[in-house]
């Protein structure tokens, strides 16, 4: 498995991992456009939300999707 993104890092690559496999992305929507992906939060990135105004990496809002 060969894994890439753009050659200046500008796009986050983002990955869900599954009992069926592992989905990457270089955008949330794509993750959640899967007929399989049910978004729950992730409430320690959401209390890391309301503390620092951001979501530091590698958490997404997303329960279970994470970003390199």
């Amino acid at each position: 498995l060969l894994v890439a993104r753009d050659r200046l890092g500008i796009k986050p690559l983002y990955y869900w991992e599954t009992a069926g496999g592992v989905a990457f992305a270089s955008e949330l929507k794509s993750i959640r456009a899967l007929d399989r992906f049910r978004p729950e939060l992730d409430e320690e990135a959401l209390a890391l939300y309301l503390m620092l105004g951001y979501v530091p990496d590698p958490l997404t809002i997303y329960q279970g999707v994470r970003k390199l």
